[in-house]
Formats: structure tokens, sequence, C-alpha cells
């Protein structure tokens, strides 16, 4: 059997890797498959294996084969995905064009095609920091990627693919990736106040690739509060970064209760709690009252806080909270805390007052 009747054999039977180890010879079989796969009708198959064994042959001469197949067969046609894959293999200007059209695109690959520009490295870089640059408000820059698109839908599509371009730039290890990654982590976090993080985590684990050492300490301190369920570095760099900066870490934390999520707010508050200084307690003072009305667990957060600071100041805003809010046994312990012999006579009376109310 010769080479290019074995290497149509394997891709018939699903052995592409088996097609791969074949080697140059098998590139002309497969592309004439690629190009017409009518006359191999014995696998339904055959084609998807043939397009990955292109790929894992490396040959550059089968990206206009590929992109061509892709755009002729149906959206939801065999061989998409594999397309996508395979030219991750094949590092061309052609190639990585089509990838980050992909990603401009309402296509349901993205995820794919942010995996091949992966895999391509360096040759893609400079394609991902533009498309990540881009102007978002630009819907034109779509018009050829989806013509039936309106200008709502292709300004979607235009921040998907920043975001997906940020990440693939982030795993990459490109620095420049890093602030538009905590934009999305913040965004992520504002759609899913329960704490559902969806492509957070790919987010951070994106920021995760890049040299720690290119984080300055307010970029730990936000990242942090974003990803509160992340690694032990990530914790030990936000709690080295804010032992550091002392008060000048407070504007930054009280910029993260602006995140919808209480889980955000929740570790901003106790970020806060290891400043342990007069300005830090007058924030969370600050910060009691506003908590949004879904915050229950941070505002027990903040009360708890403020009486491990032993803080005077903290009684007439504890004692506001606890008339408004049920978290009581929060109140009670945190004045317990502070002392209630600390307490104005006024204090007293109403922490006596709302303690037979709650029946403490």
């Amino acid at each position: 059997m010769s080479v290019p009747q074995r290497a149509l054999f394997l891709v018939s039977a699903g052995r592409s890797a088996a097609a791969v180890r074949l080697g140059p010879e098998a590139v002309e079989p497969l592309m004439k498959l690629v190009e017409d796969p009518h006359p191999y009708p014995l696998n339904p198959y055959a084609l998807e294996h043939a397009i990955l064994a292109l790929g894992g042959l490396g040959d550059a001469r089968a990206v206009d084969k590929l992109i061509s197949l892709y755009r002729r067969t149906p959206y939801y046609g065999h061989g998409h995905v594999e397309v996508i894959t395979a030219l991750g293999s094949l590092p061309t200007p052609q190639s990585i064009g089509f990838l980050a059209d992909i990603l401009k695109s309402g296509s349901e690959y993205k995820g794919v095609a942010t995996g091949s520009l992966i895999r391509i490295g360096a040759p893609a870089v400079e394609t991902l920091f533009a498309l990540m640059s881009h102007p978002s408000d630009q819907a034109e820059q779509h018009a050829a990627v989806a013509p039936g698109a309106d200008d709502v839908m292709r300004r979607i599509f235009a921040l998907d693919a920043k975001r997906h371009a940020a990440i693939a730039l982030g795993k990459l290890g490109d620095v420049r990736a890093l602030e538009p990654l905590l934009h999305w982590l913040k965004i992520d976090a504002d759609r899913n106040e329960e704490g559902e993080w969806g492509l957070a985590r790919t987010d951070a684990e994106a920021i995760n690739r890049i040299d720690p050492a290119a984080l300055t300490p307010e970029q730990w301190i936000r990242y942090g509060c974003l990803d509160p369920e992340g690694s032990g570095k990530v914790s030990y760099q936000a709690e080295k970064a804010i032992d550091d900066m002392g008060d000048a870490a407070i504007p930054i934390l009280l910029g993260m209760f602006e995140c919808r999520s209480w889980v955000v707010r929740l570790s901003a508050a106790c970020k806060l709690a290891r400043i342990r200084t007069p300005a830090s307690v007058d924030a969370l003072i600050r910060l009691l009252p506003q908590a949004n009305e879904n915050s229950d667990t941070v505002r027990m957060a903040i009360i708890e806080v403020l009486g491990e600071s032993g803080d005077i100041r903290a009684v007439g805003a504890i004692l506001t909270a606890w008339q408004r809010r049920y978290c009581a046994r929060a109140a009670v312990s945190a004045l317990r805390a502070i002392g209630l012999e600390k307490m104005t006579r006024e204090q007293r009376a109403l922490f006596d007052e709302l303690h037979r109310r709650d029946g403490l």
C-alpha cells in the first residue's frame, strides 16, 4: 500500500496520529480529501481526522484549504472545531488572522480559537494585542465577520473578542494583558453577585501565567479582592502589599466596595481590617451604614472587625446598624469586645433597649 493510500486508510479508521507519522508524503492526499470529501464515504468522520492530521503535519500549504473548508460548510457542519484546532499548529499570518476573526464573530468556538492562538504563541501576540486594544465602540470592524448583526450585537462581539484576546495574552505571559484581565474580573464579579464566577476562573488562570514581579502592590490588592477563592500565593501577595502600604491601601480597598458582589466586598472588608490604624477604623465606620440591601454577611463582618479594633468611635455606628438590620449577635459581641463601660449613658441605654427587644 502506497503512502497516500495508507494516509486515507488511517484517517478513515480514525487514526489521525498514525497518519501524521507517515510524514510529508501524506499531505497531498489529505488536502485532496479536505477539498472534496465525497469520494471517501466509508467513515463520516474521516474528514475530521484528515483535518487534524494536516495540522499535525505542520505543512503551511494546508492553511488555505482548511479555511476554505470552514467557510463553505454550514455553521454546525463537520470539521469546524477540527479546523480551528489544526490552525493552531500552522502559525502563518493567514491562520492567525482567521482565528482572530473567529474571536470577533458570534461563533460558539471562541474558546477553541483562543486555545489555538495560545499554541501559536509569539507570532500571534501582536495580533492579540491589537484585538484587545481596539476601541470596543467601533462596531464597523466586525461588519465583514457578522454582516447580519446589528450594531449592538457587533459591540457585544467586540467586547467578547477583547476578553478572549486578553485571556490568550495573559496565558502567553504578556504583562500588557494584566489591567484588562483585572477589569474583566470585576465585570464578572458585578454580573455574578452571588459569587458564581463563570469565566472569572479563566481570567484568574491567565493572570497567574504572568510574571508575579510585574504586578504592582495596588494590582495585587485588587486581584486578591476580586479572586478571594484563588491560590494561597494571591492571598499572601495581597496581604503583603497591604502590610507594606498601610493607610495608602485604604482607597484601593474602598474602591472594591463599588463591586456588587458581596464576596468581593467581604474580602475587601477583611483586608481593610489588617491595617488596624485609626484611618482604617474611620473607613469601616463610614462603610457600615452604606452596605447594600443584600449584604448582611458583609455588614456583620464589618461589625466584627470594628469590635476587634476596640475603638470607642465605632460604638455609635454599631448601635445604628443594630437598630436597622438583623445583626444583633454580631453587634452584642462587638460592643462587649470594645467595652460596655466605655459607652456614654445614652449609648448604654440604647444597648439595653435593643438587648431587650431582641431577647438576648
